[in-house]
């Protein structure tokens, strides 16, 4: 089964948002998200005092999906779905629900740190697992090594 969204427009064709987010350079991608990647949970630990963890966990499901919906309109996707692929989407959020959630209770009992070391570490596994030689794997392998005195 295949989720297919709206093409791809050509080099040529690219909408005015579009020319401007292709002249970005690639770091400036990766930078926004590392910014809300780690500025999620870091407001999300100061919010623990005041709501629930999963009342978190729930806030920040709720606020990404309304900025999505605002962004992307997903209305339209929908509206073209078979019932199956609306079935996987629907599967997809749960889970994604259920990471989150599980990643707040793993916060609300851990340091920050310690929950985002765990996070990157099966990512961290599989680049390594993938290494085809000992130069790639040793930017995934020294950190683990260990210093020797």
């Amino acid at each position: 089964m295949e989720l297919t969204g709206a093409p791809i427009p050509a080099a040529g064709r690219l909408t005015r948002t579009g020319h401007r987010v292709a002249r970005l350079p690639p770091a400036s991608f990766f930078l926004t998200s590392a910014v809300f990647h780690y500025l999620g949970p870091s407001l999300a630990v100061l919010l623990f005092a005041h709501v629930d963890v999963l009342g978190v966990a729930w806030l920040r499901i709720a606020g990404a999906a309304v900025v999505f919906a605002i962004w992307r309109r997903p209305w339209r996707l929908l509206a073209r779905m078979t019932t199956s692929q609306r079935w996987v989407l629907l599967g997809l959020g749960v889970v994604l629900a259920a990471m989150n959630s599980v990643f707040y209770l793993a916060v609300d009992r851990l340091p920050l740190s310690t929950v985002g070391a765990i996070e990157f570490l099966g990512t961290v596994v599989l680049a390594a697992a993938g290494a085809r030689t000992g130069a790639t794997c040793s930017p995934y392998c020294w950190p683990s090594a260990g210093s020797r005195r």
